[in-house]
């Protein structure tokens, strides 16, 4: 499917949203049995979180070769659950997307297998749990591949809770002020579309 928009279609990027696995449903397995039986039954040796780990870092890479062998100029870009992992940085507490989703969107930065990420930091600034300051400034440093890191923002949130404008001019200020930070982008337009 990303062969056939970025072949057809003239693009300037692709983004994937945050979803690998599903987010759990407690109770309900993820119907990944049988799959993981015959990748079991044929001499693997990796884990069940592993071996979902590895499908989604394969996904990555494909995806990223594919879009650059037949357009290099075509951006490739993950908005990842803004948490990589509960204590990174030190203090954040949340949903574990390297254990929950299997995503090591950390890896996929470091590795160089995106051009941009873009972590969904979609708390306020004032979170105790999830401090924007400190995630955005952590994925920063995480960079060693030298890509771009956006913050990804929770700008419709003006439009159906009590967020006041100034919060996400706020996050945008703290965002400039991050040393390799890149900039903003904001879920969704709605809220930009009705000023």
């Amino acid at each position: 499917v990303i062969n056939y928009i970025v072949s057809n279609y003239d693009v300037d990027g692709i983004c994937f949203d945050d979803y690998f696995y599903p987010y759990p449903i407690s109770g309900t397995p993820y119907p990944d049995s049988d799959s993981y039986l015959a990748y079991t039954s044929g001499g693997g040796t990796l884990s069940l979180a592993n071996w979902r780990r590895k499908n989604i870092d394969d996904l990555v890479q494909a995806v990223n070769l594919n879009i650059h062998t037949l357009k290099p100029w075509v951006k490739f870009g993950i908005g990842p659950f803004g948490i990589w992992q509960p204590g990174f940085p030190a203090g954040v507490t949340g949903t574990n997307a390297y254990a929950e989703l299997y995503a090591d969107s950390r890896k996929w930065l470091q590795q160089g297998w995106v051009d941009y990420l873009a972590p969904q930091l979609y708390w306020k600034i004032s979170s105790t749990g999830q401090p924007y300051d400190d995630l955005i400034n952590w994925w920063a440093q995480q960079n060693t591949a030298n890509r771009i890191v956006l913050a990804s923002n929770y700008t419709s949130q003006l439009l159906t809770s009590t967020w006041p404008a100034q919060e996400i001019l706020d996050q945008i200020t703290v965002t400039r002020a991050t040393p390799g930070a890149s900039g903003n982008i904001h879920y969704s337009m709605k809220p930009l579309k009705n000023d």
